[in-house]
């Protein structure tokens, strides 16, 4: 029995926690990721102004209300900031305060006052890079899989190892690692880390697979655009062709934020790119995905809260009975996974199952390590990577597999 709702909550990390990875994102990386949307786009003196000022809020600014009335979205941002306002940028929860931030942009530049927002996206230039300057890892992956489906593979060997494919894609974060970094380019090609793996609960996942089998939907919540993007529909078309889901509904956000957090737009520019490139794998890929889109059994579903600050258990009634028509939520990503842990202090021993039982359905997360937020690790596992790696908590190099049985919380 879940007894979530009955314990008390640990405090939320706050950027105010110095040497922390909070307050380096707040002070640091934040109004380098501003810095940078001025660069690469050609805003006019106005916009560049208000994104200057924006800037010289953080991080000992007054926390405002969000100010462009017309916007969809602008009630339920007066709820989530009016409990904040006139704290700085370092007193208020982290993940409150990216969330804040990524929303500002999109008031700077006027997303909500344009005909087609989509043209407005503050980083499009990353996203296409992000396609651009992967396609030879995209080649590559196309051609491993044609080849390892050899006859008489292993179904379930393959959907391991495309399984551990996805989740090091995760390490393809244009927030951290913009696209034409070189050392992006070499992560995005690292494919035998195995031993980085902290947790890894891959027999639990394949064992819920070969139960389950056909019949189930699979709900996928994407996390970046790019060449992760590209790990997450290739196992996604994986799971349609062997028929190890009916249906899979990719849930993606309401708006560009954290710069690479993948919109439906951006999936379908993917598709579209796979679909022209010139190696046939590639394209195949393209185009099995867009069939699997035309007879609905690859489906695309946004909704705000995916844009908000709030954690997983304060899902809307909507989304929670969506997610109970699901056998298993993909959750994809640290700020995703930072969302089911609603982003606290948990202990890093806590057992994962006990936190995220309140979930509708199982949950399988596929998650590299970019925050200082982790539940289900083992003493020993700590120490030990805490003696390889001073930053194994946010430096992207170590992965979490996880897997919490609904059937058993």
């Amino acid at each position: 029995m879940c007894e979530f709702f009955n314990r008390k909550l640990p405090e939320p990390l706050r950027g105010k926690e110095t040497g922390t990875w909070a307050h380096e994102t707040i002070t640091r990386r934040l109004p380098e990721i501003a810095n940078r949307i001025k660069n690469e786009n050609d805003y006019s003196s106005l916009i560049e102004e208000k994104i200057d000022q924006l800037i010289h809020e953080i991080p000992n600014g007054k926390i405002r209300m969000i100010e462009d009335h017309h916007a969809s979205d602008h009630d339920a941002w007066v709820s989530y900031v009016s409990i904040h306002l006139g704290q700085n940028w370092l007193q208020i929860p982290w993940f409150f305060a990216e969330f804040y931030f990524y929303r500002r942009i999109l008031e700077a530049v006027g997303y909500f006052d344009a005909d087609e927002p989509s043209q407005v996206d503050p980083y499009l230039y990353q996203k296409e890079q992000g396609i651009t300057s992967a396609q030879k890892s995209i080649a590559q992956l196309c051609e491993n899989l044609a080849a390892w489906k050899s006859p008489g593979f292993d179904q379930y060997k393959l959907l391991a190892d495309l399984l551990e494919i996805d989740l090091w894609g995760n390490q393809a974060d244009l927030s951290l690692w913009p696209a034409q970094d070189k050392e992006n380019e070499q992560r995005t090609s690292l494919r035998d880390q195995s031993e980085r793996i902290l947790v890894n609960d891959m027999v639990d996942a394949l064992k819920h697979f070969q139960q389950n089998g056909h019949d189930q939907r699979l709900d996928f919540i994407l996390d970046n655009a790019g060449f992760e993007m590209v790990c997450d529909l290739q196992l996604a078309a994986y799971l349609l062709d062997e028929d190890l889901a009916q249906s899979v509904v990719l849930h993606v956000k309401p708006y560009p934020i954290f710069v690479s957090d993948a919109m439906e737009k951006d999936v379908r520019y993917t598709i579209e790119r796979l679909i022209k490139m010139e190696h046939k794998n590639v394209s195949s890929l393209g185009k099995n995905l867009d069939r699997y889109l035309q007879v609905g059994r690859l489906e695309m579903r946004c909704d705000s809260f995916w844009g908000s600050p709030m954690a997983m258990w304060e899902m809307p009634s909507d989304i929670k009975k969506e997610f109970s028509q699901s056998r298993l939520i993909l959750m994809k990503g640290d700020a995703n996974y930072r969302r089911v842990l609603g982003d606290r202090h948990w202990d890093f021993t806590a057992a994962v199952e006990d936190i995220a039982c309140y979930l509708p359905a199982s949950m399988l997360a596929l998650r590299v390590c970019k925050s200082e937020v982790a539940v289900g690790l083992t003493r020993e596992i700590i120490q030990q990577t805490s003696r390889k790696d001073k930053d194994w908590l946010v430096d992207g190099n170590w992965g979490m597999i996880q897997f919490v049985d609904k059937a058993q919380s």
